[in-house]
């Protein structure tokens, strides 16, 4: 089976299944350009999965099967949880965004601190800035 991504396979089941974005964002409780965006990315997290699927009206498995993953790949990360389990687990997964976004921020700030600091090459007057001005007079 060819693989496709998982927001792809999302957006073919919900075909499947006669439901236009407008209907999943208004199931979702969210706007229709996020389901749009969602459709487009080929990583989507396991908890956005699992939320897709059941409006959908179909199991996080069937999602992977439709994006091309094996039975085997799929029931491996499909394991019962007792509750505190899973409010871990969704912990970790919202722990885990906050760092990539986190670090995403800390790339930024070093780009901006790079440019004042003049050591970065989109600004190559500030080399110019340390150099002792001569004036005739």
């Amino acid at each position: 089976m060819n693989e496709i991504h998982i927001g792809l396979a999302i957006r073919n089941l919900a075909d499947e299944k006669k439901l236009s974005a407008e209907q999943l964002a208004e199931l979702l409780s969210i706007d229709r350009q996020s389901v749009y965006a969602t459709y487009k990315r080929a990583n989507v997290s396991p908890k956005t999965i699992e939320k897709y699927a059941k409006v959908i009206g179909v199991t996080v498995n069937d999602v992977m099967q439709k994006a091309g993953y094996s039975n085997t790949v799929v029931l491996q990360t499909e394991t019962p949880f007792k509750s505190e389990d899973n409010y871990l687990i969704r912990r970790l997964s919202d722990l885990e965004e906050m760092v990539n976004f986190l670090k995403g921020q800390v790339i930024e700030k070093d780009k901006q601190i790079n440019v004042l600091l003049g050591k970065s090459d989109s600004v190559p007057l500030a080399r110019f800035a340390a150099l002792p001005l001569f004036f005739c007079g």
